[in-house]
């Protein structure tokens, strides 16, 4: 399906055939009143901005056989309140759940190794992120401005070697839980490195803290 085919129209629901493998640029974008939409078995592909600001879709079941998904798909669907990502698609691009005010609860598939930059920012109702074994990076600002303000926590796979600045940045995040709190470095905008706590990082309140707020602003590596 081309790119922007429907964008702006007042559909209130899509069923595409299982003979669809992509959908294209922002070929929803912008459909207010969108509620539901069914995904064939086969789709490979969802490009940039597909269903980006949809407002009245609360509920996407995303097909095991998706490959890509693209910057911005979903992002401003403020109904949206789950959502599981199948493993290959190997990174979750930018901005791609970016405003979702109502996603409460992600699930990131074993194979995923990135998550893009503000994939998640600015989700308020966010309470629980299921991170995979496979995951190595977490880009800047990822996670940023989100998380219910009563309780959002996450746990960091012993996978992860990179998160990036601001990835957790002034979000409401209360616990983080490291599988591996050992070798952690955070470096500072100008290149200096510094060792953090073992200790700091076993404690899950006390991580959190580093995160959203003490070393927030730093690039935080694992050697």
């Amino acid at each position: 399906i081309g790119a922007y085919a429907f964008s702006g129209t007042p559909l209130a629901s899509a069923q595409l055939p299982d003979s669809i493998r992509t959908v294209g640029e922002g070929v929803f974008a912008s459909c207010s009143l969108l509620q539901e939409v069914r995904l064939p078995h086969g789709l490979a592909e969802i490009g940039a901005s597909a269903f980006e600001n949809c407002d009245s879709l609360a509920e996407i079941e995303l097909p095991a056989s998706l490959q890509y998904l693209g910057a911005s798909a979903f992002a401003n669907c403020d109904l949206l309140r789950s959502v599981a990502l199948p493993g290959g698609i190997g990174t979750v691009g930018d901005c791609a759940f970016y405003d979702c005010a109502s996603l409460e609860s992600v699930v990131i598939g074993e194979g995923i190794t990135h998550i893009g930059s503000e994939a998640f920012a600015v989700c308020g109702s966010l309470r629980s992120v299921a991170l995979p074994s496979t995951l190595k990076r977490i880009e800047s600002e990822a996670f940023a401005n989100s998380g219910d303000a009563n309780y959002f926590s996450v746990t960091i796979p012993a996978s992860v070697t990179y998160i990036g600045a601001r990835a957790f940045w002034q979000s409401w995040l209360s616990e983080a839980v490291f599988a591996q709190p050992q070798g952690w470095a955070a470096e500072d905008l100008w290149g200096e490195s510094t060792l953090i706590s073992t200790v700091d990082l076993s404690d899950a309140q006390t991580a959190a803290r580093l995160l959203h707020t003490d070393l927030a602003e730093q690039i935080w590596q694992r050697g």
